[in-house]
């Protein structure tokens, strides 16, 4: 509640994270020194607060377009764009939008940028996830994600991540993630959830029905289910 500038790529806030969308207004509609806050996202979506900035990019046209906010935030601070990104950022064309965007983020003392659940499931999110990380550090920003729900957060937590155990704490060997663990071809699965063999991904479905053992958690008595 307390930032001065706020961009936000990739979130459709309200859905995705209610309280912090709440929170957000708050430090926009903050007496005197209301935060100022802009959006990079496929769509325009309904805000109940001002919004300093918004530039609206199809999903295919949106690393382009951080490349771009990359490139003016470099020319508004007078530094050379960071080398991860040079690539990306050196032939774009910011427009109005993209600068007033990167003023707003360049606002104030506290400034961040989050990356929303429509990022972190573009195909190319590890281009977003350098852009973004270029625009913090050319602004001074702090780089952070929104996660999922709480379900997503609460996961991370107790260690339900390959790579973490409880509390966060770094595994010294990582475990399997759910494509790794379809690709071994286990000899069991746990299905938990309602989670059904055909909501898996292509191929994925004849991984569960090989399995020697199979778990299904569920609501759901599907006859593909128990076929598994």
């Amino acid at each position: 509640e307390q930032l001065d500038g706020v961009l936000v790529v990739g979130a459709d806030l309200r859905r995705e994270a209610p309280l912090l969308a709440h929170r957000l207004r708050k430090a926009a509609l903050r007496k005197g020194t209301g935060a100022r806050v802009a959006f990079v996202n496929p769509a325009a979506f309904t805000y109940r607060f001002p919004v300093a900035a918004q530039v609206v990019a199809p999903a295919a046209a949106l690393v382009a377009t951080l490349g771009a906010l990359v490139k003016a935030a470099a020319e508004l601070v007078g530094q050379p764009i960071p080398a991860p990104v040079a690539s990306l950022a050196a032939a774009a064309q910011p427009t109005d939008p993209d600068r007033a965007a990167v003023a707003a983020l360049a606002s104030g003392e506290r400034r961040a940028v989050w990356l929303g659940a429509l990022a972190q499931r573009h195909s190319a999110y590890a281009d977003l996830r350098a852009a973004a990380a270029a625009l913090a550090a050319l602004t001074g920003a702090t780089l952070g994600y929104v996660p999922e729900g709480a379900n997503a957060a609460g996961a991370a937590l107790v260690g339900f991540l390959p790579h973490r155990e409880a509390g966060l704490r770094a595994l010294p060997r990582s475990g399997l993630d759910a494509r790794a663990m379809l690709e071994s071809r286990l000899k069991a699965y746990v299905l938990m959830g309602g989670v059904e063999p055909a909501d898996l991904a292509a191929g994925a479905a004849g991984a569960v029905a090989g399995a020697d053992f199979v778990v299904a958690m569920t609501p759901f008595a599907s006859a593909q289910t128990l076929e598994a």
